[in-house]
C-alpha cells in the first residue's frame, strides 16, 4: 500500500532579481537613496518621482519603461524566490504523521548538514548544484562585474513537495540541492531535491508576508 509523503521548507527568505548594469549607471546609482532606487526598479512606464539621467535609465527599453522583472536576460541575469539553509526549518510528514518528535519544525541544518548527521548515513542528504548552467551563469555576473540587486524579503513556505511511495520513508534517500548565493556571503540557496533519485516538483502555493525591500549595488569579484 503506498504512503504518502509531505515535505516542507519555510522560513525568511527572499526573491532577488540580479541585474546588469553599466559602470555608469552603477556609479550614478551609487550616490543615489537607496528609496529612490526600490522605487525606480518597481515602476511601471515613468511612474517614479526622481528624474534618471539616460546613462543611467537601464530599465527603459525601446520607448517605455519597463518593471526590473519584466526585462530580458541581457539585464536581468537571474531572477529567484529561495531560502537559505541556515534560515529554514523543516518538516517531514509520513501519511499526515510527523517523523519527529512532538510534531516539530527542526532547523533544516540540524536535520540535514547539522550534528544529526551520522555515520549510518540515515540522515537527509545535502550536495551543491554545479552544472554547466551555473558555470555560465557565473561567467555572465563576472563579465557583467555591475550588479544591481533587487531583493524583496518575505516569511514563507517556499518548499512543498508531496509524493508517493511504497516502501518505507527513509530519510537518507531523500537529497536536496543548494546553489551558493554569491550576493548575499555565499550563502547556500535551497533549490531542489529528489527522493531515491527521482526530482521532485515544487507544489507550493507562493503565499508570503513580505518584511522587506531592498536594493544594493555590487561588484562581481571585487
Amino acid at each position: 500500500m503506498s504512503k504518502e509523503v509531505t515535505v516542507s521548507v519555510q522560513g525568511l527568505g527572499s526573491e532577488y532579481g540580479h541585474l546588469a548594469v553599466s559602470k555608469e549607471a552603477w556609479d550614478w546609482w551609487n550616490n543615489q537613496h537607496e528609496d529612490d532606487l526600490i522605487e525606480y526598479l518597481q515602476a511601471w512606464d515613468d511612474d517614479y518621482n526622481i528624474k534618471v539621467p539616460k546613462e543611467a535609465d537601464f530599465l527603459t527599453i525601446d520607448e517605455g519603461k519597463e518593471m526590473w522583472s519584466d526585462v530580458g536576460d541581457d539585464i536581468l541575469l537571474k531572477h529567484t524566490w529561495l531560502i537559505s539553509a541556515e534560515e529554514a526549518s523543516i518538516s517531514i510528514a509520513v501519511d499526515g504523521e510527523s517523523i519527529f518528535e512532538d510534531d516539530s519544525e527542526p532547523s533544516f541544518e540540524d536535520v540535514v548538514i547539522g550534528d544529526e548527521q551520522d555515520e549510518h548515513g540515515a540522515d537527509v542528504r545535502l550536495t551543491t548544484k554545479w552544472d554547466d548552467d551555473d558555470k555560465a551563469l557565473l561567467n555572465k555576473f563576472h563579465e557583467a562585474k555591475h550588479i544591481i540587486t533587487f531583493e524583496l524579503v518575505s516569511k514563507a513556505e517556499f518548499i512543498t513537495y508531496i509524493f508517493e511511495i511504497e516502501d518505507d520513508f527513509e530519510k537518507s534517500k531523500l537529497m536536496f540541492l543548494t546553489e551558493e548565493d554569491w550576493y548575499n556571503n555565499n550563502k547556500d540557496l535551497i533549490v531542489s531535491a529528489t527522493y531515491n533519485g527521482t526530482e521532485l516538483e515544487n507544489e507550493t502555493d507562493g503565499d508570503a508576508t513580505n518584511k522587506g525591500v531592498y536594493a544594493k549595488l555590487w561588484t562581481m569579484g571585487e
